[in-house]
């Protein structure tokens, strides 16, 4: 027994011969299928033609010239918009406002001053 006891010999190991005899046919048939399959020499290659059925008659089809123009991409709709975010504003008094100092839809900034109450209560 070698230094190796665990590997062991292939039958054919001994016989190499046999195995390159072996190993040259299976390259060389494929190969030849290979040949075979790549140049069509398997009978007809072509695919069979089709004829148009004589018992349908002819499809009308319409055509016009295609033409540049302005093209408005408008949608008509009913429905509630919803705004993403929501705000709600709620007062820690109760006071008389006297000015607005935002317009409606305009950014504010945190801390600015968006509402001014009568201080004479």
């Amino acid at each position: 027994m070698g230094p190796f006891p665990i590997f062991r010999a292939s039958p054919f190991s001994r016989d190499t011969t046999l195995q390159k005899t072996i190993t040259t046919l299976v390259v060389l048939i494929a190969a030849a299928l290979a040949a075979y399959t790549w140049l069509g020499m398997g009978g007809e290659t072509q695919p069979p033609q089709r004829t148009a059925p004589e018992d349908r008659p002819p499809v009308a089809v319409v055509t016009t010239e295609a033409v540049e123009r302005l093209l408005v991409d408008e949608v008509e709709a009913l429905g509630t918009t919803r705004a993403r975010e929501a705000v709600e504003v709620t007062p820690r008094i109760s006071s008389v406002i006297t000015a607005i100092r935002f317009r409606e839809g305009q950014s504010v900034e945190a801390g600015q001053v968006l509402v001014e109450l009568d201080n004479a209560e």
